[in-house]
Protein backbone atom coordinates (compact mmCIF):
# COMPACT_ATOMS: atom_id res chain seq x y z
CA UNK A 1 0.00 0.00 0.00
CA UNK A 2 1.36 3.44 -0.98
CA UNK A 3 2.11 5.81 1.84
CA UNK A 4 2.26 9.59 1.51
CA UNK A 5 2.17 12.42 4.01
CA UNK A 6 -1.37 12.55 5.31
CA UNK A 7 -1.92 16.14 4.00
CA UNK A 8 -1.22 16.08 0.23
CA UNK A 9 -1.00 19.42 -1.60
CA UNK A 10 -4.31 20.86 -2.85
CA UNK A 11 -4.66 21.33 -6.61
CA UNK A 12 -7.49 22.43 -8.89
CA UNK A 13 -7.03 19.52 -11.24
CA UNK A 14 -10.04 17.17 -10.66
CA UNK A 15 -8.02 14.04 -11.45
CA UNK A 16 -5.27 14.94 -8.98
CA UNK A 17 -7.90 15.83 -6.39
CA UNK A 18 -9.45 12.40 -6.83
CA UNK A 19 -6.07 10.73 -6.45
CA UNK A 20 -5.24 12.76 -3.34
CA UNK A 21 -8.63 11.92 -1.81
CA UNK A 22 -8.09 8.23 -2.51
CA UNK A 23 -4.72 8.33 -0.78
CA UNK A 24 -6.28 10.12 2.16
CA UNK A 25 -8.89 7.37 2.45
CA UNK A 26 -6.18 4.72 2.35
CA UNK A 27 -4.32 6.49 5.13
CA UNK A 28 -7.51 6.57 7.21
CA UNK A 29 -7.57 2.75 6.96
CA UNK A 30 -3.86 2.30 7.64
CA UNK A 31 -2.99 -0.54 10.04
CA UNK A 32 -0.35 1.72 11.60
CA UNK A 33 -2.15 4.12 14.00
CA UNK A 34 0.51 6.80 13.66
CA UNK A 35 -0.12 7.04 9.91
CA UNK A 36 -3.87 7.59 10.28
CA UNK A 37 -5.08 11.23 10.37
CA UNK A 38 -7.55 12.22 13.03
CA UNK A 39 -11.18 12.82 12.09
CA UNK A 40 -10.67 16.56 12.51
CA UNK A 41 -7.63 16.56 10.25
CA UNK A 42 -9.40 14.56 7.54
CA UNK A 43 -12.47 16.79 7.69
CA UNK A 44 -10.31 19.93 7.52
CA UNK A 45 -8.46 18.63 4.48
CA UNK A 46 -11.66 17.66 2.64
CA UNK A 47 -13.20 21.05 3.42
CA UNK A 48 -10.13 22.89 2.09
CA UNK A 49 -10.14 20.76 -1.04
CA UNK A 50 -13.82 21.45 -1.71
CA UNK A 51 -13.33 25.16 -1.16
CA UNK A 52 -10.63 25.11 -3.82
CA UNK A 53 -13.22 23.63 -6.22
CA UNK A 54 -16.02 25.96 -5.02
CA UNK A 55 -18.07 23.04 -3.71
CA UNK A 56 -20.26 23.45 -0.62
CA UNK A 57 -18.50 21.65 2.22
CA UNK A 58 -21.79 21.21 3.96
CA UNK A 59 -23.09 18.90 1.23
CA UNK A 60 -24.92 15.94 2.67
CA UNK A 61 -22.60 13.42 0.97
CA UNK A 62 -19.51 14.86 2.62
CA UNK A 63 -21.27 15.08 5.97
CA UNK A 64 -22.20 11.43 5.74
CA UNK A 65 -18.61 10.46 4.86
CA UNK A 66 -17.21 12.45 7.76
CA UNK A 67 -19.81 11.04 10.17
CA UNK A 68 -18.95 7.54 9.04
CA UNK A 69 -15.27 8.21 9.57
CA UNK A 70 -16.03 9.57 13.03
CA UNK A 71 -18.22 6.57 13.81
CA UNK A 72 -15.51 4.18 12.65
CA UNK A 73 -12.94 6.01 14.76
CA UNK A 74 -15.09 5.69 17.89
CA UNK A 75 -15.87 2.04 17.15
CA UNK A 76 -12.18 1.28 16.60
CA UNK A 77 -11.20 2.89 19.91
CA UNK A 78 -13.88 0.89 21.74
CA UNK A 79 -12.73 -2.33 20.03
CA UNK A 80 -9.09 -1.70 20.93
CA UNK A 81 -10.08 -1.02 24.56
CA UNK A 82 -12.13 -4.21 24.69
CA UNK A 83 -9.37 -6.34 23.17
CA UNK A 84 -6.79 -4.80 25.50
CA UNK A 85 -8.92 -5.67 28.53
CA UNK A 86 -9.33 -9.23 27.27
CA UNK A 87 -5.59 -9.53 26.74
CA UNK A 88 -4.81 -8.25 30.24
CA UNK A 89 -7.33 -10.66 31.76
CA UNK A 90 -5.76 -13.63 29.95
CA UNK A 91 -2.27 -12.42 30.89
CA UNK A 92 -3.31 -12.33 34.55
CA UNK A 93 -4.59 -15.91 34.32
CA UNK A 94 -1.32 -17.00 32.71
CA UNK A 95 0.71 -15.18 35.38
CA UNK A 96 -1.22 -16.91 38.15
CA UNK A 97 -0.37 -20.31 36.67
CA UNK A 98 3.29 -19.49 36.08
CA UNK A 99 3.67 -18.09 39.60
CA UNK A 100 2.78 -21.55 40.90
CA UNK A 101 5.89 -22.82 39.10
CA UNK A 102 8.38 -19.98 39.53
CA UNK A 103 9.00 -17.25 42.12
CA UNK A 104 8.02 -13.83 40.74
CA UNK A 105 11.63 -12.51 40.37
CA UNK A 106 12.58 -15.66 38.42
CA UNK A 107 9.50 -15.34 36.20
CA UNK A 108 10.34 -11.68 35.50
CA UNK A 109 13.83 -12.66 34.33
CA UNK A 110 12.48 -15.45 32.15
CA UNK A 111 10.03 -13.08 30.47
CA UNK A 112 12.86 -10.66 29.74
CA UNK A 113 14.75 -13.46 28.01
CA UNK A 114 17.50 -13.53 30.63
CA UNK A 115 19.34 -16.73 31.38
CA UNK A 116 18.73 -18.08 34.90
CA UNK A 117 22.08 -19.34 36.13
CA UNK A 118 22.23 -21.74 39.10
CA UNK A 119 22.72 -19.85 42.34
CA UNK A 120 23.90 -20.81 45.82
CA UNK A 121 22.03 -19.50 48.86
CA UNK A 122 23.94 -19.67 52.12
CA UNK A 123 20.90 -19.59 54.39
CA UNK A 124 17.30 -20.60 53.70
CA UNK A 125 14.63 -22.57 55.52
CA UNK A 126 12.71 -25.45 53.97
CA UNK A 127 9.64 -27.26 55.22
CA UNK A 128 7.81 -30.41 54.17
CA UNK A 129 4.23 -30.91 55.38
CA UNK A 130 2.74 -34.35 54.81
CA UNK A 131 -0.78 -35.68 55.22
CA UNK A 132 -0.67 -39.04 57.01
CA UNK A 133 -3.32 -41.65 57.72
CA UNK A 134 -5.07 -41.06 54.40
CA UNK A 135 -4.91 -44.78 53.53
CA UNK A 136 -8.06 -45.31 55.59
CA UNK A 137 -9.80 -42.62 53.56
CA UNK A 138 -8.86 -44.43 50.35
CA UNK A 139 -10.58 -47.56 51.67
CA UNK A 140 -13.73 -45.80 52.87
CA UNK A 141 -14.17 -43.25 50.08
CA UNK A 142 -13.69 -43.05 46.30
CA UNK A 143 -10.53 -41.71 44.72
CA UNK A 144 -12.54 -38.71 43.60
CA UNK A 145 -13.41 -37.86 47.21
CA UNK A 146 -9.77 -38.23 48.20
CA UNK A 147 -8.61 -35.85 45.46
CA UNK A 148 -11.31 -33.35 46.45
CA UNK A 149 -10.01 -33.53 50.03
CA UNK A 150 -6.39 -32.90 48.95
CA UNK A 151 -7.47 -30.02 46.73
CA UNK A 152 -9.40 -28.41 49.59
CA UNK A 153 -6.42 -28.67 51.94
CA UNK A 154 -3.78 -27.53 49.46
CA UNK A 155 -5.93 -24.64 48.23
CA UNK A 156 -6.25 -23.50 51.85
CA UNK A 157 -2.48 -23.71 52.25
CA UNK A 158 -1.93 -21.76 49.02
CA UNK A 159 -4.18 -18.95 50.22
CA UNK A 160 -2.50 -18.79 53.65
CA UNK A 161 0.97 -18.74 52.07
CA UNK A 162 0.29 -15.33 50.53
CA UNK A 163 0.64 -13.71 53.97
CA UNK A 164 4.22 -14.90 54.44
CA UNK A 165 7.59 -14.34 52.78
CA UNK A 166 7.66 -17.91 51.52
CA UNK A 167 7.30 -19.73 48.20
CA UNK A 168 5.57 -23.01 47.44
CA UNK A 169 8.02 -25.26 45.61
CA UNK A 170 5.79 -28.21 44.76
CA UNK A 171 3.36 -30.83 45.99
CA UNK A 172 4.37 -34.46 45.62
CA UNK A 173 1.49 -36.76 46.41
CA UNK A 174 0.46 -35.86 49.94
CA UNK A 175 3.56 -33.77 50.70
CA UNK A 176 3.65 -29.95 50.43
CA UNK A 177 7.09 -28.30 50.12
CA UNK A 178 7.78 -24.63 50.79
CA UNK A 179 10.86 -22.44 51.21
CA UNK A 180 11.81 -18.96 52.45
CA UNK A 181 15.01 -17.01 51.83
CA UNK A 182 15.10 -17.24 48.04
CA UNK A 183 15.23 -15.90 45.42
CA UNK A 184 15.02 -12.73 47.54
CA UNK A 185 17.33 -13.10 50.50
CA UNK A 186 15.78 -11.99 53.80
CA UNK A 187 18.65 -12.35 56.28
CA UNK A 188 17.76 -14.91 58.96
CA UNK A 189 14.06 -14.06 58.92
CA UNK A 190 13.34 -17.07 56.69
CA UNK A 191 13.12 -19.48 59.60
CA UNK A 192 10.57 -17.37 61.49
CA UNK A 193 8.53 -16.94 58.29
CA UNK A 194 8.40 -20.69 57.66
CA UNK A 195 7.62 -21.51 61.28
CA UNK A 196 4.72 -19.06 61.45
CA UNK A 197 3.46 -20.25 58.09
CA UNK A 198 3.51 -23.92 59.11
CA UNK A 199 1.77 -23.08 62.39
CA UNK A 200 -0.94 -21.46 60.28
CA UNK A 201 -1.11 -24.57 58.11
CA UNK A 202 -1.65 -26.78 61.13
CA UNK A 203 -4.46 -24.57 62.39
CA UNK A 204 -6.09 -24.52 58.96
CA UNK A 205 -5.78 -28.28 58.58
CA UNK A 206 -7.76 -28.91 61.74
CA UNK A 207 -10.57 -26.81 60.28
CA UNK A 208 -10.41 -28.29 56.77
CA UNK A 209 -10.09 -31.96 57.69
CA UNK A 210 -13.24 -33.69 58.92
CA UNK A 211 -11.54 -37.09 59.29
CA UNK A 212 -10.18 -37.85 62.76
CA UNK A 213 -7.82 -40.52 61.42
CA UNK A 214 -5.99 -38.12 59.07
CA UNK A 215 -3.26 -35.86 60.45
CA UNK A 216 -0.69 -33.27 59.33
CA UNK A 217 2.99 -33.88 60.01
CA UNK A 218 5.64 -31.22 59.32
CA UNK A 219 9.42 -30.96 59.33
CA UNK A 220 11.67 -27.88 59.11
CA UNK A 221 15.39 -27.46 58.44
CA UNK A 222 17.68 -24.51 57.63
CA UNK A 223 20.96 -24.29 55.75
CA UNK A 224 22.56 -23.65 52.38
CA UNK A 225 21.18 -24.88 49.06
CA UNK A 226 21.69 -24.48 45.32
CA UNK A 227 18.73 -23.44 43.17
CA UNK A 228 18.17 -23.36 39.43
CA UNK A 229 15.83 -24.14 36.55
CA UNK A 230 15.99 -27.70 35.24
CA UNK A 231 14.70 -28.72 31.82
CA UNK A 232 13.30 -26.90 28.80
CA UNK A 233 10.03 -28.74 28.33
CA UNK A 234 7.94 -28.20 31.47
CA UNK A 235 10.90 -26.52 33.25
CA UNK A 236 10.96 -26.51 37.03
CA UNK A 237 12.69 -24.32 39.58
CA UNK A 238 14.38 -26.86 41.85
CA UNK A 239 16.42 -26.89 45.06
CA UNK A 240 19.43 -29.13 45.65
CA UNK A 241 21.59 -29.92 48.65
CA UNK A 242 21.71 -31.77 51.94
CA UNK A 243 19.51 -29.07 53.52
CA UNK A 244 16.60 -30.30 51.39
CA UNK A 245 17.22 -33.94 52.33
CA UNK A 246 17.34 -33.21 56.05
CA UNK A 247 14.15 -31.12 55.86
CA UNK A 248 12.46 -34.16 54.33
CA UNK A 249 13.86 -36.35 57.12
CA UNK A 250 12.50 -33.94 59.74
CA UNK A 251 9.09 -34.57 58.21
CA UNK A 252 9.32 -38.35 57.78
CA UNK A 253 10.65 -38.91 61.34
CA UNK A 254 8.14 -36.51 62.91
CA UNK A 255 4.90 -37.21 64.74
CA UNK A 256 1.27 -36.63 63.84
CA UNK A 257 0.08 -33.05 64.41
CA UNK A 258 3.61 -31.99 65.39
CA UNK A 259 6.19 -29.71 63.71
CA UNK A 260 9.72 -31.08 64.08
CA UNK A 261 12.75 -28.76 63.79
CA UNK A 262 16.41 -29.55 63.23
CA UNK A 263 19.13 -28.10 65.42
CA UNK A 264 19.99 -25.53 62.73
CA UNK A 265 16.43 -24.20 62.56
CA UNK A 266 16.05 -24.23 66.32
CA UNK A 267 19.07 -21.94 66.71
CA UNK A 268 17.48 -19.43 64.35
CA UNK A 269 14.32 -19.31 66.47
CA UNK A 270 16.16 -18.17 69.60
CA UNK A 271 15.91 -14.50 68.66
CA UNK A 272 12.16 -14.77 67.93
CA UNK A 273 9.01 -15.18 70.00
CA UNK A 274 8.58 -18.76 68.81
CA UNK A 275 8.47 -21.51 71.42
CA UNK A 276 10.25 -24.83 70.94
CA UNK A 277 10.70 -27.88 73.14
CA UNK A 278 13.39 -30.53 72.91
CA UNK A 279 12.14 -33.87 71.61
CA UNK A 280 15.37 -35.67 72.39
CA UNK A 281 17.66 -37.83 70.32
CA UNK A 282 16.29 -39.78 67.36
CA UNK A 283 17.83 -41.92 64.64
CA UNK A 284 17.77 -40.15 61.27
CA UNK A 285 18.48 -42.13 58.12
CA UNK A 286 21.82 -41.16 56.63
CA UNK A 287 22.62 -38.91 59.62
CA UNK A 288 22.69 -41.19 62.62
CA UNK A 289 21.50 -39.89 65.98
CA UNK A 290 20.33 -36.26 66.05
CA UNK A 291 18.72 -34.01 68.63
CA UNK A 292 15.49 -32.53 67.32
CA UNK A 293 12.84 -30.14 68.62
CA UNK A 294 9.11 -29.52 68.37
CA UNK A 295 7.60 -26.17 67.50
CA UNK A 296 4.77 -25.50 69.96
Amino acid sequence: MDTVPWMPPVTNAPRLQETALLKLMRQCWSEVPEKRPSVGQAKSYITDMLHQQNIDSGASLIDRVVKRLAGYHIHLEALVTERTQEYLAEKTKCDNVLLQMFPRPILTKLRAGNEIAPEVYESVTISFCSIIGYETLLVKETLGKFIEFLDRVYSGFDAALQSFDAHKMETVGTSYMLVSGLPNRNGVRHCEEICNCVLKFRLLFHGLCAYKYIHLRCGINSGSIAAGIVGHKCPRYCLFGDTVNLASRMDSTGLADRIQLSEASTQLTQSTKLTVTCRGTILVKGKGEMTTYFLD
